[in-house]
């Protein structure tokens, strides 16, 4: 029996010869081990509105599907039909049109009055929102807080009977018979646990904020990608999945920097050289996971620890084997490369499988790097993760090229999550709990932060010592 299923590989990579001719090979990745939302297509711009990922976001949680957009006019003259003008005056119907008209609408589009708003968002022909939110919803989301989101959009509220109004006149949406199950595998656990445990504390109200589960969203979408992203590019030396993450360094967007400061070495700079190769880790991990041991899907580290070191000597020897075949059929494919130019390491009797899976990686990447016809697919997957970090958490830099930035109010934000239900924190504390997040900042950044608590008159002084500092939540 083989460890590495060569018949599945060709069909989920659609490998094809025909009278000795190579004909295809597809870089299908997702089939065998889906662990990215991304593709290699094109993409339109307005992808990166989360507005749009947070409509298909709460679409999944209702399970409704939206297959045409409601004008406002649509729902306006809905909203009219139940409400009951004495005499028919058709001079106060127009008032109350003009009125939901300037409440509930912004230029002929929807405002977000209340979470199931988030329903007719339409978009149009563009399945990247989609995906996004599929990803964030199957990956991030328990299944208690979906039940929470859920209940807390049901609860009925008579603070605003126009809100109810506009909530009961909306039209009727279908419900979606074909949502897909969970397809994408979950890692890094200790991200997932956390962002539950801050996604209760914000819904503790019974009071949906769209601004505060919008933030908690992007923020968790670029933790888990970043931390995800370093993860694999440690191969078989990374972390397991419930440890604290690998330290990566903040400015705030107020301040001032330098090349000396830790967010330089230790910021942007390791995650765009991790992201840069994540094309080639997705297609490594499909080839590994075309197993027929039907174990999962793995990871790297997973890999090792669950299969490999479980194996015979025999059976080490037959997968470093089959590896050898992979590496010459992909090579072999791509025969325009110049191969010669590879750092090749030849086939060591003393390699390990580790060793050959290492090479199976680098064979790949420099294949993509290195080829006219994929790299442009190669830069695309990259691409769409960092445009949304250019759109977040990004800022130009001058000739430093970029930093990961936190401005005041997502600073602001966490500090109260981090907070929790208590009224203040030991300021120490809060700054582990902001690193427990994957927030870390330089001594220079943290006065700042300390700066910026005192002007808000939320640092409460018992002493200089930070274990005698407390940090009041911020009202």
């Amino acid at each position: 029996m083989n460890v590495l299923d060569i018949e599945r590989i060709k069909n989920t990579f659609n490998i094809i010869k025909e009278d000795g001719e190579w004909i295809n090979f597809k870089h299908d990745s997702g089939k065998q081990a889906n662990i990215f939302p991304y593709v290699t297509s094109h993409f339109p711009k307005s992808s990166l509105d989360f507005k749009f990922i947070l409509a298909e976001f709460f679409r999944l949680i209702f399970g409704k599907v939206l297959d045409q957009e409601h004008k406002p006019n649509e729902i306006i003259n809905s909203v009219i039909k139940k409400v009951e003008v004495t005499n028919n005056r058709e001079q106060l119907k127009e008032q109350l049109r003009d009125l939901i008209n300037k409440l509930f609408f912004d230029d002929h589009s929807l405002e977000i009055f209340h979470p199931k708003a988030f329903n007719y968002i339409y978009i149009e022909k563009n399945k990247e929102p989609k995906r996004i939110a599929n990803f964030l919803y199957n990956v991030l989301l328990n299944d208690k807080n979906r039940k929470n989101i859920y209940d807390m959009c049901n609860k009925e509220s008579n603070d605003n009977i126009l809100v109810k109004l506009m909530i009961d006149s909306m039209p009727c949406l279908e419900t979606d018979d074909k949502q897909k199950n969970n397809k994408y595998k979950k890692c890094l656990s200790f991200i997932i646990d956390l962002f539950n445990k801050d996604l209760e504390f914000i819904l503790s109200d019974d009071k949906f904020n769209k601004d505060y589960f919008e933030k908690l969203l992007k923020y968790y979408y670029f933790y888990y990608i970043s931390q995800l992203s370093i993860h694999l590019s440690k191969m078989f030396t990374a972390k397991a999945g419930n440890e604290l993450p690998y330290p990566i360094y903040f400015n705030l967007d107020w301040e001032r920097s330098s090349k000396t400061r830790k967010s330089y070495e230790k910021g942007w700079r390791i995650l765009d050289g991790v992201i840069e190769e994540l094309f080639s880790h997705v297609n490594c991990l499909e080839f590994l996971n075309s197993r027929n041991d039907d174990k999962g899907v793995y990871l790297y580290a997973e890999l090792k620890k669950e299969v490999i070191n479980c194996m015979s000597d025999e059976k080490k020897d037959q997968f470093i084997e089959e590896l050898n075949k992979l590496i010459k059929l992909y090579k072999d494919y791509h025969n325009k490369i110049s191969w010669g130019k590879f750092p090749n390491k030849g086939d060591d009797i003393n390699d390990s499988i580790e060793d050959k899976i290492k090479e199976l990686f680098e064979v790949i990447n420099f294949q993509f790097k290195n080829s006219s016809s994929t790299n442009e697919a190669y830069r695309r997957y990259k691409k769409r993760f960092k445009d949304f970090c250019k759109e977040e958490f990004l800022q130009p830099w001058g000739s430093l090229g970029n930093r990961l930035k936190l401005n005041q109010e997502y600073l602001i934000f966490f500090t109260n999550v981090c907070i929790g239900n208590k009224n203040k924190i030991r300021q120490n504390n809060l700054f582990k709990e902001f690193e427990n997040r994957g927030l870390f900042f330089d001594k220079e950044s943290k006065k700042r932060i300390i700066n910026l608590y005192e002007r808000l008159n939320i640092l409460e002084k018992k002493s200089d010592s930070g274990d005698a500092q407390y940090v009041k939540e911020i009202l």
